[in-house]
């Protein structure tokens, strides 16, 4: 089933599955590129026993398409994600609530890079909700095709489906932002930020936009790739269901939302 909204096709249902089908090599590929952030992250630490008190959370792999504006595939995506309707509050997790930019600001983003000539890059961070610190001590179990899974780990850091990974990130990335590049949060959309060299950046989870001068968002794009698995997607032309086109003489942006309809 297509999602024209957020231009993703859901995958095989497990590994097993993804290894009967033609695209055998591309689903390795990506899990094996999955596999690979997590090592990478120091997320696990491998264990064959877990403490009196706790127990594993179950994981699964979720396998998608990601499609271009046209609804080709132009990226095969495999995430690691824990069963979080597993997790027990006050032992598992705390607070978890995590902003996104409203779609709202994303236009008026759009709208004054266009007057301003402003280049508008979008960048996908690969492992958005991979390598933040969690607070808690949580055990998972690992599916088929995962690091020698089945086998039960110890997560040292955030884990896509865990419900506290959302706010890890959010708060991981906020500071970077802030601390680190010199970026103010927004007073009304806590998901943008501009900076005093007019550069602007909203991040709705792992999708982010950088408008502002050509250079500077080249700049900006090499601090920030040291620090986040990031993809430069180059000028933006879809972005959260939205297709975006310029003209750049007539400092005019214009957006479809075609996915929206129906």
């Amino acid at each position: 089933m297509i999602s024209t909204v957020n231009m993703f096709e859901a995958g095989p249902v497990n590994y097993k599955a993804a290894m009967e089908t033609p695209e055998a090599a591309q689903w390795q590929d990506a899990v094996d590129s999955a596999c690979s952030s997590v090592v990478k992250n120091k997320d696990l630490t491998f264990g064959d026993s877990i403490p009196t008190g706790k127990r594993a959370i179950p994981t699964k792999l979720i396998l998608q398409r990601k499609l271009g504006s046209g609804g080709e595939t132009i990226r095969y995506k495999v995430r690691l994600v824990a069963k979080s309707f597993r997790q027990v509050e006050g032992l598992d997790f705390a607070e978890t609530f995590a902003p996104v930019a409203s779609l709202s600001s994303v236009r008026i983003v759009l709208a004054i890079a266009g007057t301003r000539g402003y280049a508008v890059h979008q960048m996908d961070m690969v492992t958005a909700l991979l390598g933040s610190m969690l607070d808690e001590e949580i055990y998972v179990h690992l599916p088929l095709g995962v690091l020698g899974g089945p086998r039960m780990v110890r997560l040292n850091r955030s884990l896509y489906g865990l419900k506290q990974s959302p706010r890890c990130w959010c708060t991981a990335i906020d500071e970077f932002l802030v601390s680190h590049l010199g970026f103010q949060r927004g007073r009304f959309d806590c998901c943008i930020y501009t900076h005093t060299n007019s550069t602007i950046l909203a991040h709705y989870v792992d999708d982010m936009l950088l408008a502002g001068r050509e250079p500077i968002v080249s700049d900006l794009q090499k601090k920030l790739k040291p620090r986040f698995d990031m993809v430069d997607l180059g000028l933006v032309q879809h972005f959260l269901g939205m297709m975006v086109s310029r003209d750049m003489c007539g400092q005019k942006v214009y957006i479809t939302q075609e996915g929206y309809i129906g």
